[in-house]
């Protein structure tokens, strides 16, 4: 059921309108930032990629930033980008209401709770933010 809603999503990303308006694009971002969201958890290497990568990281991003600008019109890096901001709101939900749990009802043990790497991973979702504004204003 979750994998048909994220094919719905793309979808939906895939045949949105260049013009489309303020209401419809926040509304796909609202829908797609969970998965980004539950990705960033589920796949901690996406917070800090540098270990996988066969190219410096300068390079990557060259190139992640061209394709996102050839395959993606406005509207889409638009709902992208939001997205992405959406997504950090909900991580950082996440990890305060798993630090504040009480004694005896478990805590976060997950590695995207842990202080250090909340802000590896805000700088990383500010630099996808940027690239995707940047190329938007482009």
């Amino acid at each position: 059921m979750v994998e048909a809603d994220n094919d719905a999503i793309g979808d939906d990303i895939n045949a949105l309108a260049a013009d489309a308006d303020e209401t419809t694009r926040q509304h796909l971002a609202e829908r797609l930032a969970p998965t980004l969201a539950h990705n960033l958890i589920d796949y901690p290497w996406l917070r800090d990629p540098a270990g996988r990568l066969s190219k410096s990281e300068r390079i990557t991003q060259q190139t992640f930033a061209a394709a996102i600008f050839e395959l993606y019109d406005p509207a889409q890096r638009d709902v992208l980008d939001r997205a992405g901001i959406l997504a950090h709101e909900l991580l950082q939900a996440y990890c305060r209401s798993r630090r504040t749990r009480r004694p005896g009802q478990g805590s976060c043990n997950s590695l995207i709770c842990r202080r250090e790497v909340m802000p590896s991973l805000a700088k990383m979702l500010r630099r996808w933010a940027s690239m995707v504004r940047g190329l938007r204003n482009s």
